[in-house]
């Protein structure tokens, strides 16, 4: 009743007794001349995080842009399951998705 009050998703019954091997799955969805950065949980199916990485006007470094976003990311892992190891462990196929934003990024500057 409470949770449907603050308008919480039910769950099944008994999902807390897996949330320690809870992952969070990254997606990616370039705009127009950013990307969209969505974070969802393997156990909850919930969205946890979703951001914009926004490339300054111009000639940019991409490396620099995703240096950045992989400290952002890992600290915001790190602050979501108050863990301090292995967090980027804790994205399924987080180097693949690196990828991916290195290559949506470098397409963005190919377009500007």
């Amino acid at each position: 009743m409470l949770g449907r009050r603050l308008g919480m998703k039910p769950l099944p019954a008994g999902t807390f007794l897996y949330m320690d091997d809870e992952k969070l799955v990254m997606s990616l969805r370039r705009e127009i001349n950013t990307v969209r950065v969505y974070l969802h949980s393997t156990i909850t199916d919930e969205e946890v995080s979703s951001g914009v990485v926004i490339p300054p006007e111009g000639r940019f470094d991409a490396n620099l842009i995703i240096e950045t976003f992989e400290e952002e990311t890992v600290d915001f892992v790190c602050d979501y399951f108050d863990d301090l190891e292995d967090a980027d462990e804790r994205i399924l196929d987080f180097d693949e998705s690196i990828d991916d934003m290195k290559r949506i990024l470098k397409g963005i500057s190919k377009s500007k």
